[in-house]
C-alpha cells in the first residue's frame, strides 16, 4: 500500500510538472507574440512620423524657394520698384530668414535620416522574430 501511495503521489507530481511546463510555454509564446506586436506598432508609428518629416522637408524646400525668389526680386527691382524705401535692409532681413530656413531644413533632414536608420533596424528585428 505504501508503494501504491508513493506511486500515486509521484504521478500527481508528474502531472503538475507537465501542467506547469505547459503554462510556462504558453506564457513564453504570449510574450513573444506581444513583442512582435510591439515591434509592429513601433514600425507603424515610425513610418507615420517619417511621412510627416518628409512633408515638413518638402514644405521647408518650398519656403526656401519662395524666399530665394523674393530675395532675387528685391535685389533686382524693375521699373518703379527702385523707389521702394529700405530695399537693401529688406534683402538683408530676407537673407537672414533664408539662412534660418536652410538650417531648419538641415535639422529636419538629419532627423529623417536618423529615423530611417531606426525604421530599418526595427524591420530587421521584426524579420528576425518571424
Amino acid at each position: 500500500e505504501l508503494l501504491n501511495l508513493v506511486a500515486t503521489q509521484q504521478s500527481m507530481w508528474d502531472q503538475e510538472r507537465m501542467q506547469l511546463t505547459r503554462i510556462y510555454d504558453l506564457r513564453q509564446q504570449h510574450q513573444q507574440q506581444q513583442q512582435r506586436t510591439d515591434v509592429g506598432e513601433l514600425i507603424t508609428q515610425t513610418d507615420r512620423q517619417q511621412e510627416i518629416r518628409r512633408k515638413c522637408v518638402d514644405s521647408a524646400n518650398e519656403r526656401i524657394s519662395t524666399l530665394q525668389k523674393r530675395i532675387h526680386r528685391n535685389e533686382n527691382p524693375r521699373f518703379l520698384h527702385y523707389l521702394v524705401p529700405n530695399r537693401a535692409q529688406k534683402v538683408e532681413r530676407l537673407r537672414g530668414e533664408l539662412q534660418s530656413r536652410v538650417e531648419e531644413k538641415q535639422l529636419l533632414e538629419s532627423r529623417a535620416t536618423t529615423a530611417n536608420a531606426t525604421l530599418s533596424d526595427l524591420r530587421q528585428q521584426q524579420q528576425q522574430q518571424q
